[in-house]
């Protein structure tokens, strides 16, 4: 994410798994970059704390 996939400002990130450990630390990076960020994550209640505790723009099954 920082040297690979080098997400800019602007940049809409998904990521599978964003409320797992790594998921979100890579979610957090992408808001760090001033990106958009859409986590993947397996039910409802998941999706809520995604976007409302861990600050993911949207969430998705």
């Amino acid at each position: 994410m920082v040297d690979i996939g080098e997400g800019k400002e602007g940049e809409r990130v998904v990521v599978s798994g964003g409320g797992g450990g790594v998921g979100c630390g890579v979610g957090e990076i992408g808001k760090i970059k001033g990106g958009g960020v859409v986590g993947i994550g397996g039910w409802d209640e998941k999706m809520n704390l995604l976007k409302e505790e861990w600050g993911f723009d949207e969430g998705m099954k």
